[in-house]
């Protein structure tokens, strides 16, 4: 996982940078704070994504139950090797090589887009995201400092 405010920057970035991504359109005359305080899909696609995708819903307390409950391997982005470690040692499969990074790069050629630390409300923005993805914050602070393995230990490889 990753901080949901990094995160919706980098992705607000990206999508500006791709002539073919469906929210392209919407977000080339939009600040990042106007994009995300406006109601639209872009605003609701960055908002708790990843409990959503983790665990099929966005209620924190349901997402706490079933991490007790379920069998999970999470980490936070920056520990992606040791995230990988802890699938080959819990799976017992090979540890693949090393994974290669994607959307990365903090000042990735623009074209002459603005990139959205560049612009007016910034630092808005920041609170405004921070603040609508509190949840998934709280949940990482509680739990994503170092990789994290939860529920049933897998006593066999998992078929592929």
């Amino acid at each position: 996982m990753r901080d949901p405010v990094k995160r919706v920057v980098s992705f607000y970035d990206y999508v500006r940078r791709r002539p073919a991504h469906v929210f392209r359109d919407y977000l080339m005359d939009k600040t990042l704070l106007e994009a995300f305080t406006e109601p639209s899909p872009f605003r609701q696609r960055c908002i708790q994504e990843q409990l959503q995708y983790v665990f099929g819903t966005s209620d924190e307390a349901e997402a706490e139950r079933m991490l007790q409950e379920d069998n999970h391997i999470l980490a936070p982005i920056e520990k992606m090797e040791e995230f990988v470690d802890a699938v080959a040692a819990v799976s017992g499969r090979p540890r693949p090589p090393r994974l290669p990074p994607r959307n990365v790069a903090k000042e990735a050629a623009t074209g002459g887009v603005p990139m959205a630390h560049e612009q007016p409300g910034y630092e808005e923005a920041l609170a405004a995201i921070a603040e609508a993805n509190a949840p998934e914050l709280r949940f990482m602070e509680r739990h994503l400092k170092n990789v994290l393995v939860t529920g049933k230990a897998i006593t066999a490889p998992v078929a592929a």
